[in-house]
């Protein structure tokens, strides 16, 4: 059987020397060396077993599976990994369909460039899960809640940044201490196993009032630590009570769509997602 130096093969598989290289390093190819030139010497043999490397690796298998595909695994094994990639591609699947459905979201509040200030929607708002983190300036969580929350830090943006924000007639905006976190959906959390439990609140499906608007904030604005979005609420509490909408929960979220710089000062987009009876 005629037997092939590296760059031959390399050549007649269309792939780089490197790449020979690397699964023979690997122990994925097996060469024969010429005792006295000392050169790697392939058999046609070793041509599938390029394909198969390619094959195994673009399913998202690592070299060390790929190397047991070819040489060690059985039929059954083989079948079992496949369906577990297939569920690891399912997941990655859904996150990146999330992460281009996030940056159409984005894009779609700024038709023309602008962005569609003081605009508001009745929404019919699927469930939702937000999870806290931060009370006013300062970290508030246990231990074991810091490292439950990474998991959501993590996952941005399938989870968005968010405020909490009071609702009601005694709501007193300025010394209210505000809650930070993060939202999603509950597809979302479910699909990414998010830990759902308290301190994370769930929001029921239902009609939801969603107000857009845009915050300016000079640099070096701190507003004894208000969040830029609070002077803010009094516009879409005057509609909701213009509209006779009423909060069905004594809490609602600003999320963060956007941030940004203008000149000298700060840009920061959001909405507000008042759920209401």
């Amino acid at each position: 059987m005629k037997k092939y130096r590296i760059g031959e093969l390399a050549k007649e598989m269309g792939v780089s020397h490197e790449y020979i290289k690397y699964y023979e390093k690997n122990n994925v190819i097996q060469c024969e060396r010429d005792a006295e030139s000392k050169y790697r010497y392939f058999s046609f043999a070793d041509a599938g077993k390029v394909a198969d490397a390619k094959r195994f690796r673009n399913l998202g298998f690592t070299v060390k599976e790929v190397k047991s595909f070819i040489w060690d695994y059985s039929l059954d094994t083989s079948l079992e990994l496949f369906k577990q990639k297939i569920v690891e591609l399912s997941e990655e699947t859904f996150k990146q369909n999330e992460r281009i459905k996030y940056m159409n979201n984005v894009l779609n509040c700024f038709p023309s460039g602008r962005f569609i200030d003081n605009q508001w929607y009745i929404i019919e708002q699927e469930e939702y899960y937000f999870f806290p983190h931060t009370k006013q300036n300062s970290f508030f969580l246990n231990e074991n809640d810091s490292i439950r929350v990474q998991k959501w830090i993590d996952e941005q943006p399938l989870t968005s940044k968010t405020l909490e924000i009071p609702l009601g007639e005694d709501a007193s905006f300025m010394d209210y201490e505000y809650l930070y976190g993060f939202m999603a959906e509950k597809d979302v959390a479910d699909m990414l196993k998010l830990d759902t439990d308290k301190p994370a609140v769930r929001v029921e499906r239902g009609r939801c009032f969603l107000y857009f608007f845009e915050a300016r904030t000079p640099d070096g604005y701190c507003g004894n630590h208000v969040p830029p979005a609070v002077p803010y609420l009094d516009k879409p509490i005057a509609v909701m009570k213009q509209c006779g909408l009423v909060p069905r929960t004594s809490t609602g979220y600003c999320k963060v769509i956007h941030r940004a710089r203008g000149d000298e000062e700060g840009l920061h987009y959001y909405a507000f997602y008042i759920p209401v009876v």
